[in-house]
């Protein structure tokens, strides 16, 4: 009775496990997709994935049954070794011999063939691969062969082998339990049968080895053994023959085998496996060793030079460097108040909120109820009142873990609290006299003076902090919507996101799925009911998606009043003929080919997800494209103000960047002695050294007509601080994804983020105002340098925050401008900049002449002066005295105060006149 108990048990535990559970999500996942309209895309994977299953399990079945059932022809039973081996059960296991085998084959091939499965995006790669239209200059194959055809012949390869290995144990035990293997007198007998049947099993092991030395030759393409990546010259000169010389022992070998059979020798397969051994190791490790170290290290450079030129092309061509742009940029310094007017755009657009300080900003002026939570801080760009300007945005996201825990329910959590609600928009560069930011939207229901920003559904039902399941039309229940005053909105859901939960069939599934009783006990749940799960946007592309990766940093677009969510897809592989790994953690290193392919779109609201394809041009994205057509979509067709909001993303431009940083020399002696290495500059963000992150600016371009927006990273060289050159990439939709490279003159120096720090920090009149701050009880934070190129010459902003030490609001209180040899610290970013250059600089104010030194010269140019040049007046006499008093010169802080008391008298009098008609 208690085997019939534990039998009971363990069917049960079997069948929840591997047979409930797994129908119960394969339900549930297809109601999901199929409620995207991406059902053609969850059938594709399932079909490929049970084609794939079924085929392998059916060879593998097929493989091991018919050797063991040929051991069992070929063997009697007059003297097996059951007993030495089952012992007592020995007589059960002989009656049942075929009915076990059966079973042990199933079992064996449905375990086995499972590791396959997980390949199935390769299967479906080489079912529909498209061409690269580029070989590789060793075996002249198309690049798309090692991208889609070598990952399925490795593994298949690998398999195979691993499998006939089994088939020959599980043959060898069989042929010994049934006498046909004995031992005697320290010597095992094998009969004929048995060793004939061994020998062809063993014949086939030898010809897949040597399948395998083929393919191994092509991996050679992938060898670190040299100065670069790929097949250098050991590689190309002994490793390669090795191989072939392998293959040729491997088919031999096999030979041997079978010329044991008719020999009924052991001494030619033994010989045969002898020879492959020495060859193997002399050829395939000896010989290399000696050439690499004997030959090529004395001579590298001249041995390695044909090898360096290809890494460095198929490298460059792997990240799409070769695509970049380079020209001088001469660093002059020859900006003029003028020429600042010009480019008011890019001055208008100089980012002087940091996104961590900002966040926190946000966080304690916005989040009005401790539930909510901004999870990051992103940039774009719109038109606002005809003027092309960058924005930090952030999303108002609901962070049910702040709850507090006496309202921590299952109706709380699955259908009260379901999403967040609105957005944060302000402009880069503006600051009220508080030091805090303006808004362009703000506050709970969103206010916004602005059309474009008005959202008509501002809902986050899908975000990046959206992890958990939710219920919406809901019966007899409304949502939190969001709050006010003392009492809360609510709201039911009008949108199309989410799955039918209607009927009780599917209240049971959802029910098991998340082990969830309630689920069947609630009387919320009606014929109307959806429920929503994976909304967490990075885990909802991914499900879709799975053969893309993507960037870390999605972005929200505001676009017919409602919140879109932005992700870059890139198509990748590690399997791009003498291309480097990269080494970015962004996305892990787990590739030497990328691609930025498809931009994805998520609705916060309704939960739809767009894939479009943004290079048509990559043979990746275009096999895909194959296999799942109903998946992708042009970019033409996204919205076309939507598509104004694309920008080149952060990810790819910081990979692209690592490697630009070597692979920028394209002289293979120059790469190999590692002459002109750079590296990403240094700067300092509060007291701490840090790498300098990309940013993105609206400038205008040298040579171009109009401000546009890119992302930009400077470069110094390695083990120095000085700037070598700057990189950008192009966001406008004209000019999208055009990389562009700026070198400095190398006799000439300039200045590189850290020295520039290193003068802010020498400047004792900045010295003192931020020792005086930090003693006041202030946390001094420095911000993101900035090195903003305008037409031919830099500038360089510092924006300086104060935080109280026991408070999380920080406020932007200074501005550090540095310009050629002069370091200005001013209140706002025009008062250092017209400091800097002596008048303003603002675009929309009328020309005004610095205040000349000569003191008769001076008074002359007050007594004309309009209203608005004695007000620019006024603002460069304070910043002058207060540049005084922070010297500790008294008699000229004084002197400055009287000319200060004399323009503002001045200013009075022209105010109170009357203006003549």
């Amino acid at each position: 009775m208690l085997r019939i108990i534990v039998f009971i048990v363990i069917g049960l535990m079997f069948f929840f496990s591997y047979i409930l559970t797994p129908l119960v999500n394969l339900f549930t996942d297809y109601w999901w997709f199929d409620a995207l309209g991406y059902d053609s895309v969850f059938w594709k994977v399932f079909l490929t994935q049970a084609s794939i299953g079924v085929f392998f399990v059916i060879f593998l079945f097929f493989l091991l049954f018919m050797n063991f059932f040929l051991a069992l022809r070929l063997t009697g039973t007059d003297k097996d070794n059951f007993e030495y081996v089952f012992g007592e059960n020995a007589e059960g296991f002989r009656q049942n011999i075929m009915p076990l085998i059966l079973i042990a084959s199933g079992i064996i091939s449905i375990g086995f063939s499972r590791i396959v499965l997980d390949k199935w995006v390769a299967f479906l790669q080489y079912a529909h691969q498209t061409p690269f239209n580029f070989t590789d200059p060793v075996f002249q194959n198309d690049i798309g062969f090692y991208i889609f055809s070598l990952p399925v012949y490795i593994t298949f390869q690998r398999w195979l082998m691993t499998s006939v290995i089994l088939v020959l144990i599980g043959t060898l035990f069989l042929y010994f339990v049934r006498g046909a293997i004995s031992f005697y007198r320290n010597q095992f007998y094998f009969s004929p049968s048995a060793r004939s049947h061994l020998f062809t099993l063993g014949a086939v092991v030898f010809l897949i080895k040597g399948i395998g030395y083929l393919l191994e030759s092509y991996q050679l393409l992938y060898s670190n053994r040299g100065v670069v990546t790929g097949a250098c010259y050991t590689d190309v000169h002994a490793q390669l023959l090795s191989y072939r010389v392998l293959i040729v022992a491997s088919i031999l070998g096999a030979g041997f085998f079978l010329w044991g059979i008719f020999q009924r020798s052991w001494k030619y397969p033994i010989v045969g496996a002898a020879v492959l051994v020495v060859i193997s190791i002399l050829l395939g490790q000896v010989y290399p060793s000696l050439v690499q170290n004997y030959f090529v290290q004395p001579n590298e450079l001249q041995k390695e030079t044909p090898y360096i030129l290809r890494n460095i092309e198929y490298t460059r061509k792997a990240y799409n460097l070769d695509i970049i742009e380079s020209a001088d940029f001469p660093a002059e310094e020859a900006l003029t108040p003028q020429l600042l007017r010009e480019n008011d755009l890019t001055v208008n657009n100089i980012r002087l909120w940091d996104w961590e300080p900002l966040q926190q900003t946000y966080s304690q002026l916005q989040e009005i109820r401790l539930y909510y939570d901004f999870n990051d801080v992103d940039i774009d760009r719109y038109v606002i009142d005809g003027e092309y300007q960058q924005v930090m945005l952030s999303v108002r996201e609901l962070n049910y873990e702040t709850i507090p825990d006496q309202a921590k329910t299952w109706i709380n959590q699955h259908f009260q609290y379901t999403h967040g609600y609105g957005i944060c928009v302000s402009p880069v560069n503006v600051v009220t006299s508080e030091g805090l930011p303006e808004f362009f939207v703000n506050d709970i229901p969103p206010e916004t003076k602005t059309p474009i920003f008005q959202l008509s559904h501002p809902g986050i039902y899908y975000g990046e902090k959206t992890n958990y399941y939710v219920f919406v039309k809901a019966d007899g229940i409304k949502e939190f919507d969001y709050p006010e005053g003392d009492t809360n909105q609510m709201t039911i859901y009008e949108g199309q996101g989410g799955v039918p939960i209607g009927s009780l069939f599917r209240q049971a599934l959802f029910a098991w799925k998340w082990r969830s009783l309630s689920i069947l006990l609630t009387g919320h749940i009606s014929e109307d009911s959806r429920v929503m799960f994976d909304r967490n946007i990075k885990k909802r592309v991914e499900k879709i998606a799975p053969f893309l990766k993507f960037d870390r940093d999605p972005y929200p677009a505001i676009h017919d009043g409602r919140i879109i969510w932005i992700m870059d897809g890139y198509t990748t592989s590690n399997m791009y003929p003498y291309s480097t790994q990269s080494s970015h953690e962004g996305m892990g290193n787990s590739y030497n080919y990328i691609r930025n392919s498809v931009k994805v779109t998520v609705d916060s609201y309704h939960g739809t997800v767009k894939f479009y394809i943004s290079d048509p041009n990559d043979p990746m994205i275009q096999t895909y494209d194959k296999i799942f057509h109903d998946l992708f979509l042009p970019i033409s067709e996204m919205p076309e103000l939507l598509a104004k909001q694309i920008r080149y993303p952060h990810d790819l431009f910081a990979d692209q960047s690592e490697k630009l940083a070597t692979y920028h020399m394209e002289d293979p002696q120059v790469f190999y002695n590692k002459e002109d290495l750079w590296s990403i500059p240094l700067e300092k963000y509060g007291d701490n050294p840090q790498e300098m992150r990309s940013y993105y600016l609206i400038m205008k371009l040298p040579g171009e007509k109009k401000a546009e927006m890119i992302q930009l990273l400077p470069f110094t060289p390695t083990h120095k601080d000085n700037m070598i050159a700057w990189f950008c990439a192009r966001c406008d939709a004209e000019n999208y994804g055009k990389l562009l490279l700026y070198k400095f003159p190398k006799k000439k120096l300039t200045f590189g983020p850290m020295q520039i720090e290193a003068r802010i920090d020498q400047d004792t009149e900045i010295s003192k105002s931020m020792t005086l701050w930090s003693q006041k009880g202030s946390k001094v934070i420095r911000g993101n340098l900035l090195v903003i190129p305008i037409e031919q010459s830099l500038l360089y902003v510092e924006p300086i925050y104060l935080k109280a030490e026991t408070g999380q609001l920080p406020e932007l209180k200074q501005v550090i401008v540095a310009y050629g040899n002069k370091v200005v610290m001013g209140d706002d970013l025009y008062s250092a900049l017209s400091t800097v250059f002596g008048e303003s600089v603002r675009a929309d104010a009328e020309r005004v002449t610095v205040i000349p030194q000569d003191q008769s010269k001076k008074d002359e140019s007050i007594e004309s002066a309009s209203i608005r040049e004695l007000t620019v007046f006024a603002s460069q006499t304070f910043q002058q005295a207060q540049a005084e008093l922070r010297q500790g010169n008294w008699a000229e802080y004084g002197e400055k105060i009287d000319e200060l008391e004399n323009i503002l008298n001045k200013l009075q009098i022209k105010s109170a006149k009357p203006v003549q008609n």
